[in-house]
């Protein structure tokens, strides 16, 4: 089962770029809900060395929110390069 989840961990990480800081992003929403982590502990969990279930949870919920937020600017891409082309027709 800790094979599955480090999986899991490590495709949605992989969809983050390399300037994007995922671990300081799960320090500061936890410490928003009033739990104490460290970077280092987000990057074991994400290697699968240790296992926190609310670690785990906010990798997932951090990359659902990532994924979404591209999917909407993608949207907004394609709405503009739509209005561009009518407008430059």
């Amino acid at each position: 089962m800790q094979t599955e989840i480090k999986t899991l961990l490590q495709e949605v990480t992989g969809h983050f770029p390399k300037t994007f800081n995922y671990a300081s992003k799960i320090v500061s929403r936890l410490a928003v809900k009033g739990v104490v982590v460290t970077r280092s502990q987000v990057y074991n969990v994400t290697a699968g060395v240790s296992y926190n279930q609310l670690i785990a949870r906010e990798i997932s919920l951090l990359g659902s929110d990532y994924l979404s937020e591209q999917r909407k600017i993608r949207d907004e891409m394609k709405i503009v390069s739509k209005h561009l082309k009518a407008v430059h027709a």
